[in-house]
């Protein structure tokens, strides 16, 4: 009997030792298979996080490179012979306009005049140089000089045209008649500032402005409106061959 109970016994310790051997086994397995699903789960996840930023630096270097070609094409542009040309050509004009406007601004503050930016720049500068001479009959130079010798000199600086050396010689010999009212920068007046016969010359510049070599103030500007001159002038004209004539009859302003 006790032979018996040992056998019984032993083969129940064999049975409860297998039962947990087997429970062992099972749990082991559940383990494995919940870590291998993390692990896979871990790795989908980090898989699909990578992936996207890989998309995402792919897209970022793909527009870099859209943006650095966009930058080429537009200095390539930029640079082209005909860009170049045209931004040369527009700050050529924009330097010449601001010099151009500054020089007419200045002379039209020095003259009383309002010149508009397309007047004769010659005509301004050389009536500037004599400006201030004193007069002398018979003189040509800057220690003096009379009207006849200062128009035949600005006519031949400014216009390239050799006129008469006396008053009474341009009037009959030089000049075209020229209506008041169409006189041009360059254009000749006449007086009589002696009894009948034409004696004193000077030169249209603008706004019934002109340029001539007075007897008491030397070269100086006037002006047709006033009274003086007004009064005494008898002719406008025009030298043949500076520039054409539109109308060829003598215009008098009213007295």
């Amino acid at each position: 009997m006790d032979s018996a109970y040992c056998q019984n016994s032993l083969r129940n310790a064999r049975l409860r030792i297998s039962a947990l051997f087997l429970k062992f086994i099972v749990v082991m397995l559940l383990s494995v298979s919940a870590c291998s699903c993390i692990s896979v789960t871990e790795t989908e996840n980090f898989q699909s996080v990578y992936s996207k930023q890989l998309i995402i630096h792919k897209v970022g270097l793909k527009n870099n490179d859209i943006d650095r070609k966009r930058n080429k094409n537009s200095e390539q542009n930029e640079n082209t012979d005909e860009n170049v040309l045209q931004r040369f050509l527009y700050d050529a004009h924009k330097n010449y306009h601001h010099k151009n406007s500054d020089f007419y601004a200045r002379y039209s503050e020095k003259f009383g005049i309002a010149f508009d930016g397309t007047e004769n720049r010659d005509l301004l500068m050389t009536a500037d140089e004599w400006l201030g001479t004193g007069y002398r009959l018979g003189g040509e130079s800057k220690s003096g000089i009379d009207c006849s010798a200062l128009v035949q000199v600005i006519c031949k600086k400014v216009f390239g045209v050799k006129i008469s050396r006396t008053v009474s010689e341009i009037f009959k010999k030089d000049l075209k008649p020229v209506e008041i009212e169409s006189l041009q920068p360059g254009d000749i007046l006449c007086f009589k500032s002696k009894g009948r016969k034409i004696s004193h010359i000077g030169m249209y510049l603008k706004d019934e402005k002109f340029v001539h070599a007075s007897r008491k103030r030397g070269v100086s500007i006037n002006a047709l409106s006033e009274n003086y001159y007004r009064k005494r002038f008898a002719f406008a004209g025009r030298v043949a061959g500076s520039r054409s004539v539109k109308k060829t009859f003598t215009s008098k302003l009213g007295k």
